[in-house]
């Protein structure tokens, strides 16, 4: 499977996290599996303050994918799919 990171546009500090463990598994660093559950609990996070926005769905679904949570990535891809159609990161 490919991943394809959409940064979001909003300058919110708890991006940074997410983004760079998605980064670190990237990279195959086996540092990454220490911040899995602080990427959830920091997507949760963005998720509640810019619902809808379909980068942070997309990086949730990421991160949700690497933890091995196909359906809950699957969900989050297709709500960032029905908030954008069209929306090609998460295709």
């Amino acid at each position: 499977m490919h991943i394809r990171v959409d940064t979001p546009e909003h300058d919110d500090p708890d991006l940074t996290q997410p983004l760079t463990f998605v980064e670190m598994c990237m990279a195959r660093d086996p540092a990454a599996a220490g911040h899995l559950n602080e990427a959830h609990e920091k997507c949760a996070r963005l998720r509640e303050r810019y619902p809808g926005d379909p980068a942070i769905l997309n990086l949730s679904g990421i991160v949700a994918m690497i933890g091995s949570n196909l359906e809950a990535a699957k969900r989050f891809w297709s709500e960032a799919v029905l908030a954008r159609p069209g929306y090609e990161y998460a295709l």
